[in-house]
């Protein structure tokens, strides 16, 4: 198991590596400013943002 972030590990929150660590994960990470790395993600925002957007405007 683990979990795929953007950015790099200096940026990382020490909790969420410990939180890692005790339950044997790993971070992962994908270049900056790469949405391409992350396209599920990426695509699920976008969808989300503009079907909220397109209720309330």
């Amino acid at each position: 198991m683990g979990a795929q972030l953007e950015g790099s590990p200096e940026c990382i929150n020490y909790t969420l590596r410990v939180w890692t660590e005790e339950r044997n994960s790993q971070l992962h990470y994908i270049q900056p400013g790469n949405p391409q790395q992350n396209a599920c993600v990426e695509c699920f925002n976008h969808t989300v943002h503009y079907a909220w957007l397109s209720q309330h405007f």
